[in-house]
């Protein structure tokens, strides 16, 4: 038996799925070698196994060699390269190319179809030009958009009319999809049940994106109805619908729910993880409810869970705002007794001991933090691992103004941090040289302002961005202490006699 032309268009398909472009393509030699004639079909087929693998050369190139078997290229195979763009190019390009596509779809006199027109929302959507997207659906939705079809009469004959395009499963698919990542969740919410109402069926990843979207902004009522209706439309919640209500109730500080909640989905077989520990201890945090984060943590690794260095943060994190620094430095030692990467502390961790022991006014506590960091840096650029080195929210968080009222001892603490710094290889940051200038200023400590201004190009890498601020500084600083009267810098400047 011989293969039909049928046959191999299956086999490209097959190595499209496999991502095998080459044997795909090759399947086009074997076509004519068997003398069988390509379809229109095939040639599609082509053109998606191009497009899927990143070959779009070739799936133009395909385009021409449509012409040599007497084929043209039909609305199907003009959807596919405009969904390319859609999809793979980036910035302004993205816009531009599918537009100027569809522009070339239309003068080789094809008719755009719902999917073309989705295709461009999907665009705009995703080239952030939402208003147009909305535009696009507002037409489709309204019947406004409309094709040239011939259809059969009563008495049998042909006639063309136009016959306005609606949108389909996708179509509300892409927008429900768009306005949940802006977390407008009205609209989103509205789609969804215009889509039920008619009877497309809306699938898992829709039906959470609104109740996602319902959550995120905070609206325990239509998030609790979604979430009551999933059982009608077909739907069993998955872990992230239950992360998105666990987030939702942590954020309005409903213990209770939060609880329930995790019940419910322990009695459904659906095992929480670290990101579901993650997700609900940081809205606990950022509510300011430090105990219940302690709790979700206790309860939800007495299930099993082993923490990564996200939930050992916030662990840290939920001790240091709570002003028990002994604990977050417990925790800080044993995620760096840890061996392996996912456990071991990040610089996001170090900056926020750090940030938090000054807040709570403990600067020793803070140099220790740094000493480790500094400590754990060398030895991660020594070995083959995740390089964890300061960055510029560190230096943010060593200025943190922790004592107003006594600036010599914040000048003192970051002195004591520079030198942590320099006896490491580290330079202090023009954000610090800046900080440590003002509270030698404020303190009325000329001596030490004085001597920071001779280190300024040795102790300190001063962005070019931050020179003509600190200079201005520098000067208005030599200023105030002039007014005062004859000051050690004056003295520094007179001549020797």
């Amino acid at each position: 038996v011989k293969p039909n032309i049928e046959c191999f268009t299956t086999l490209i398909k097959a190595y499209s799925k496999l991502g095998d472009i080459d044997r795909a393509m090759g399947v086009l030699e074997r076509v004519r070698e068997a003398r069988l004639t390509p379809t229109i079909q095939t040639y599609n087929a082509l053109i998606a196994a191009c497009v899927a693998c990143g070959q779009l050369p070739r799936a133009r190139q395909l385009f021409q060699e449509m012409v040599f078997d007497g084929l043209e290229p039909n609305t199907v195979s003009w959807n596919t390269l405009l969904n390319w763009s859609a999809m793979r190019y980036t910035g302004e390009r993205r816009l531009t190319q599918t537009f100027d596509w569809y522009e070339n779809m239309l003068a080789s006199g094809l008719k755009p179809d719902t999917v073309t027109y989705t295709t461009l929302i999907k665009a705009c959507i995703r080239g952030d030009d939402f208003q147009r997207a909305e535009q696009l659906f507002k037409e489709l939705r309204a019947g406004a958009l409309k094709v040239q079809w011939q259809v059969s009469n009563d008495d049998g004959s042909v006639s063309d009319a136009a016959v306005p395009l609606v949108p389909d499963r996708d179509a509300y698919k892409t927008m429900i999809d768009g306005y949940s990542r802006r977390r407008q969740w009205a609209p989103a919410l509205e789609l969804l049940d215009e889509m039920i109402s008619r009877q497309l069926r809306p699938d898992i990843f829709t039906i959470g994106r609104v109740v996602h979207a319902c959550a995120s902004a905070g609206r325990v009522e239509q998030a609790e109805s979604l979430f009551a209706r999933l059982p009608e439309l077909g739907v069993v919640p998955n872990q992230h619908m239950y992360v998105a209500m666990l987030t939702m109730y942590a954020n309005c500080g409903d213990v209770a729910k939060v609880l329930s909640m995790l019940r419910d989905m322990q009695a459904r077989g659906i095992l929480a993880d670290n990101r579901t520990m993650a997700a609900v201890m940081n809205a606990c945090l950022k509510i300011g409810n430090y105990e219940l984060a302690l709790s979700i943590y206790t309860k939800l690794k007495a299930t099993g869970i082993s923490p990564d260095v996200v939930t050992y943060t916030l662990l840290l994190r939920a001790y240091g705002l709570k002003g028990e620094l002994d604990k977050a430095m417990n925790v800080l030692g044993a995620m760096r007794k840890r061996r392996g990467e996912a456990q071991r502390p990040t610089v996001v961790t170090y900056n926020s001991l750090i940030e938090l022991s000054l807040r709570h006014g403990h600067p020793e506590t803070a140099l220790e933090a740094l000493r480790a960091f500094l400590i754990d840096g060398k030895a991660s650029a020594e070995a083959s691992c995740v390089k964890v080195r300061p960055d510029r929210n560190t230096f943010e968080a060593l200025v943190t103004d922790w004592s107003n009222e006594n600036p010599t001892r914040r000048l003192r603490f970051l002195i004591d941090a520079l030198n942590v710094l320099r006896e490491h290889g580290r330079y202090g940051s023009s954000v610090m040289y800046k900080n440590m200038l003002r509270a030698a200023m404020k303190g009325r400590d000329e001596e030490s302002a004085l001597q920071l201004m001779s280190q300024r190009n040795i102790a300190f890498r001063v962005a070019a961005r931050d020179a003509a601020d600190i200079d201005d500084l520098e000067r208005r600083m030599r200023r105030a202490f002039s007014k005062a009267g004859p000051s050690f810098l004056e003295k520094q400047r007179a001549p020797s006699k």
